[in-house]
């Protein structure tokens, strides 16, 4: 790292990149900085210019805006800074666009009162302390892209994974996965966003095909839906029961 006063709000910038692998101007701009564009643009040049930051690419599927995930140099000092942050070093996205949109589900689904816990991948991978916690252990072998913990008011839980699909891939490995999901106790339900209806049909089908006359635990939301929602996010599962998150 250049020279350059670091401030806590760029601490909290750096754990914010470190949990999400990458973040756009105009999400940073929303979840950290709290401040105009103009201002956040700024800041970012300034870490950017001093190799705090770097840049990735602008975010094609969005507002256009720069993408930053943290230097290498960053990464070492939030290390030195915080070891059990790091029990492997990961901090590089390696699909840019899908984890953009994980960004923006995290903050929708996090601004929701029954939404008590939220581990990104990165967070399940990378943290000490969730390797001592065997709730959680089950979700990071299973490499999902989010840990979500609901609670409703009488103190009841639930450990959800949840996954972004944004593309159809090989059914065989969705069938893989499924059968993962099920055969995992610890996993209680899935939420899976799908960036279309077809996608959705396909890991459905493969769902249908991997677990038979069982209780569904795949609950499914289109991303529009679940970005666009300013009341409660809700979930369907192929049995026709819902997940309410409010």
């Amino acid at each position: 790292m250049s020279a350059i006063a670091i401030t806590d709000r760029d601490l909290s910038l750096f754990h914010y990149l470190h949990e999400n692998k990458v973040a756009s101007t105009k999400q940073i701009t929303r979840d950290v900085f709290a401040s105009s564009m103009d201002k956040t643009r700024k800041r970012l040049k300034k870490l950017r210019d001093a190799d705090v930051l770097d840049v990735v690419c602008r975010d094609e599927d969005g507002d256009k805006s720069i993408v930053y995930n943290l230097s290498r140099g960053t990464a070492q000092f939030l290390k030195r800074l915080d070891p059990d942050l790091f029990f492997i070093n990961r901090s590089k996205s390696n699909s840019v666009i899908h984890d953009l949109r994980l960004v923006d589900i995290r903050h929708q689904l996090t601004s929701k009162n029954l939404v008590t816990n939220y581990f990104s991948e990165n967070s399940l991978q990378t943290s000490r302390d969730i390797t001592k916690n065997p709730q959680y252990v089950s979700f990071r072998d299973l490499q999902v892209d989010a840990l979500v913990e609901l609670s409703n008011r009488e103190g009841d839980h639930l450990f959800c994974a949840l996954e972004y699909e944004a593309s159809i891939k090989n059914m065989s490995e969705y069938t893989s996965k499924m059968k993962l999901f099920y055969l995992n106790s610890k996993v209680e339900a899935v939420l899976y966003v799908c960036k279309n209806k077809n996608i959705e049909r396909a890991v459905k089908k493969a769902e249908l095909n991997a677990i038979k006359d069982v209780p569904k635990k795949i609950y499914y939301a289109l991303i529009d839906d679940v970005l666009k929602s300013s009341g409660p996010i809700i979930f369907q599962n192929q049995s026709g029961f819902f997940i309410e998150i409010i």
